[in-house]
C-alpha cells in the first residue's frame, strides 16, 4: 500500500500475524530504489538492519519474482486506523497480531 512517504508490505507469518515493512521514499532506505525499478518483490531477502529506526542497509533482493497485491493507497483507510490505533505507527519490521485476510478487509474499508 502506498502512503506519503513510500510503501508499506504486509507479509503474512502465519494464519494471524503480519510483518509489516515500511519502505521510505525519504532518506537512504535502498529498498525504495529496487520498488521504483520493480525488483523488489522477489522470492528471497537479504539485509542488514543498523540500530533501532536506522531503517534497512545493506539490502538485496534474489530469486523469482513473487505477484503482489496491490491494496491502494493506506491513507483514510481503516487499516491506517488499525495501525495508529494502540501507540502510533508502529515501525518498520514490525509484527503485527493482523492476519492476511484481516489486512485486506481493512484495507478495502474506508475510515
Amino acid at each position: 500500500m502506498s502512503h506519503e512517504h513510500g510503501v508499506i508490505l504486509l507479509i503474512a507469518i502465519d494464519d494471524s500475524h503480519s510483518l509489516l515493512l515500511d519502505v521510505s521514499s525519504v532518506g537512504d532506505d535502498t529498498r525504495w530504489d529496487l520498488q521504483q525499478a520493480g525488483t523488489l518483490m522477489c522470492r528471497d531477502w537479504r539485509w542488514l538492519r543498523l540500530g533501532d529506526n536506522l531503517g534497512a542497509s545493506c539490502f538485496v533482493a534474489d530469486g523469482p519474482a513473487v505477484e503482489a497485491l496491490d491494496l491502494g493507497d493506506l491513507h483514510g483507510t481503516k487499516l491506517e486506523e488499525h495501525l495508529l490505533a494502540d501507540d502510533g505507527w508502529p515501525g518498520d519490521d514490525a509484527i503485527l497480531s493482523l492476519s492476511r485476510v484481516d489486512a485486506i478487509e481493512l484495507a478495502k474499508q474506508t475510515a
